[in-house]
C-alpha cells in the first residue's frame, strides 16, 4: 500500500460548497436590480443564502424583488441609513461561512459562487478575491481590475498604491467578519476598504486568476459622482491604523497623505471634476495634528 498524501485527503475532504451568504444592497435602482438579482440566483450554486435590503424605494424595485421572492432567502424594504446600514442589517441574519456583497447596479459573473466556494473549501478561513471587470453601457469601455498585496501594512499606506482590490470580487468568512466587528456604520464611501485593512490583519489571501464580477460605471454611481468625497474618506480610513504601521510618529506619513491628496486634487481638475475638489481640499486643510483613535473620522 502507497503512502497517503495529506495535502490530497485534506484538499478532497474541503466542502466545495460552503454555505455561502450575498448581500445586495438597493435604493431607486430598478433599471439595474433585475439583472443584478439574476446574476446572484442563476448562479445555480446549491448552497446559497441570498437577501435584498432595499431602502424604500419608490421606483418598482419592490415589484422586481417580489418577481424573485421565490429565489430569495429574506429581502426587507424600508428607510434605512443608507448602503453601509442596509449591508450591517443584512449581514446580522446571515448564517454562511462565507459572506460578500454585490450592489444593485453590479453583476455576478456565471460560476462566480462556485469558484469561491471551491477556493474557500480548500483554504478555510481565507479572504478569496477575483478579478473583476469595469464597465458602463458605452461600447468599448471596459477595464479588467485585478487584486494585488491585500496586507495591512501595504492597505494603510494608501500613498504607496501597492494594494488593489475591487469590492465585488472579494468574499471573506463570517466569522472573521464578526471578529473584527463588521462594517463601519460611520463610513458611507469606504466601509470596504475599512473592513478589509480589519480583515487582512487576521486572514490569509487566496486570490483567483478568473473573473468573478462587473462592476458597472453610470453617472450616479458612487465612484463617478462622489469620487471627491471617496478619498478623502479613504485617507481618513487610513489614519486609524497609521500608528500600527509606522509607529508613534506618525508625521511624516501624514504628510505623505496630504501630497496624495494633492495629487487626487490636480487629477480631479485635469480631467473636468471640479465638484470633486472640495472634499479634497478639506482633507488638505486638516490639521495634521490629529488625536488618536478613530473619532478623527467622524468629523
Amino acid at each position: 500500500m502507497g503512502l497517503l498524501n495529506p495535502n490530497r485527503d485534506l484538499k478532497l475532504a474541503a466542502n466545495p460548497h460552503p454555505l455561502t451568504t450575498v448581500v445586495t444592497p438597493s435604493f431607486n435602482q430598478g433599471r439595474f436590480l433585475e439583472q443584478t438579482i439574476l446574476s446572484v440566483v442563476s448562479q445555480g450554486y446549491p448552497n446559497l443564502e441570498y437577501f435584498v435590503v432595499d431602502g424604500g424605494s419608490s421606483d418598482g424595485s419592490v415589484d422586481i424583488i417580489r418577481k424573485y421572492s421565490s429565489h430569495i432567502t429574506w429581502w426587507v424594504s424600508e428607510k434605512d441609513q443608507g448602503q453601509t446600514d442596509a449591508l450591517i442589517k443584512g449581514f446580522s441574519r446571515a448564517t454562511g461561512d462565507v459572506l460578500g456583497w454585490i450592489n444593485s447596479d453590479d453583476l455576478l459573473e456565471p460560476g462566480a459562487l462556485s469558484a469561491v466556494g471551491q477556493a474557500y473549501g480548500e483554504n478555510p478561513g481565507s479572504l478569496v478575491a477575483g478579478n473583476v471587470m469595469l464597465f458602463s453601457d458605452s461600447p468599448g469601455r471596459e477595464r479588467l481590475l485585478c487584486p494585488r498585496n491585500l496586507n495591512f501594512e501595504y492597505m494603510v499606506r494608501l500613498w504607496k498604491r501597492k494594494f488593489f482590490f475591487s469590492q465585488p470580487g472579494v468574499f471573506f468568512p463570517r466569522q472573521s467578519y464578526m471578529q473584527v466587528g463588521g462594517l463601519d456604520v460611520n463610513l458611507p464611501y469606504c466601509m470596504d476598504y475599512d473592513l478589509m485593512i480589519r480583515l487582512a490583519r487576521i486572514c490569509p489571501v487566496i486570490y483567483l486568476d478568473r473573473m468573478l464580477a462587473r462592476a458597472r460605471q453610470h453617472p450616479a454611481s458612487k465612484t463617478c459622482s462622489q469620487s471627491g468625497d471617496m478619498v478623502a474618506e479613504s485617507c481618513a480610513v487610513a489614519r486609524r491604523y497609521l500608528e500600527e504601521v509606522v509607529g508613534p510618529n506618525t508625521l511624516a506619513a501624514k504628510c505623505q497623505l496630504k501630497a496624495y491628496t494633492a495629487r487626487r486634487v490636480l487629477a480631479r481638475l485635469y480631467h473636468g471634476e471640479p465638484r470633486a475638489v472640495w472634499p479634497l481640499l478639506k482633507e488638505l486643510v486638516r490639521p495634521l495634528q490629529i488625536p488618536r483613535g478613530a473619532a478623527d473620522i467622524k468629523s
